[in-house]
């Protein structure tokens, strides 16, 4: 991005698979269609390889994982197999926002939040 772009917010992985099940073959196949996201202040001109666009909103089904990033599979099954139980149906890209930086704290303290839109 341009020099002097203030980031507005944490980072967030976008993940574009529709369904729970989709999203896990994806990722074990390897063909998972993943975005990484940071909020920009409005008006800002994306450098090359970039682009500026609006996530949806919405209501969202989410958990908070703390830990290593690679121990996120049973907190991730467990918010799919609630979606499940209440016959909610994914409407949107699903998200992890970092919560912390992975950077400053070791990775048992690492805080990722998982939020899956739906109706």
């Amino acid at each position: 991005m341009e020099e002097g772009i203030h980031l507005t917010g944490p980072p967030v992985s976008v993940m574009h698979e529709g369904t729970a099940e989709e999203a896990i073959a994806a990722d074990n196949e390897g063909r998972a269609y993943i975005g990484l996201a940071f909020s920009v202040p409005p008006g800002i001109n994306p450098g090359p390889g970039m682009r500026v666009y609006l996530i949806p909103g919405g209501e969202m089904a989410w958990i908070i994982h703390k830990g290593p990033y690679k121990a996120c599979g049973p907190a991730n099954e467990r918010l799919f197999a609630w979606i499940g139980e209440q016959g909610l149906r994914i409407t949107g890209p699903i998200r992890e926002v970092q919560l912390n930086d992975p950077r400053e704290v070791p990775p048992w303290e690492i805080m990722t939040g998982v939020l899956v839109p739906g109706e």
